[in-house]
């Protein structure tokens, strides 16, 4: 009996915390998604995999992935530096629980319009920098939006919600601003 635990025990140590299901490389020690090893370019992020729920989205996971749309589960909670960068994203539905939405996270794709939900904290540098965004919804608990996170887009108006304490330096810098309320 001995012997079949250890066996067992180095098999388990062999394959690590790392699974694949239906493309999404997941750690499931941590929820998170690291890669996407797919082929769909209109994908949903799914709220479990391997009955572990999905709570981020890791660093450059979806980085030119040649994504034209991603809808994220209620489950995530962040989404990592460079997530989504770098596609043909033309549709985003954030997750009710997201909390904060990383450095560069959505930057460079040709989004029109983003809904940030009610749950959302922080938005970091760079979120949305390079996009073509005309309309933005800020949920009314973002308390950080960092440094150039609308940068580059053709925003005309924008309203801060009362939550928001601090804007950093060229956050919605080259648009085409001409109401803030």
């Amino acid at each position: 009996p001995d012997g079949m635990e250890s066996d067992t025990a180095e098999r388990d140590r062999d394959l690590g915390d790392i699974v694949i299901v239906n493309g999404f490389k997941f750690r499931w020690k941590t929820g998170t998604i690291i890669d996407y090893v797919g082929t769909d370019t209109d994908i949903i992020i799914p709220g479990e995999i391997v009955d572990v729920s999905v709570v981020a989205i890791g660093q450059y996971a979806f980085e030119e992935k040649q994504l034209t749309s991603v809808v994220i589960s209620d489950s995530v909670r962040i989404i990592g530096k460079d997530a989504f960068s770098r596609n043909n994203l033309q549709s985003v539905t954030l997750g009710n629980n997201v909390v904060e939405i990383g450095p560069c996270a959505f930057a460079d794709n040709p989004l029109t319009s983003i809904v940030i939900p009610d749950s959302v904290t922080s938005i970091e540098r760079n979120a949305f920098d390079d996009n073509q965004l005309t309309s933005l919804t800020l949920g009314n608990k973002v308390a950080k939006i960092g440094q150039s996170a609308f940068h580059g887009n053709q925003l005309v108006s924008v309203t801060i919600p009362d939550s928001v304490t601090i804007i950093e330096e060229s956050a919605f810098g080259h648009n085409q601003l001409t109401e803030v309320n």
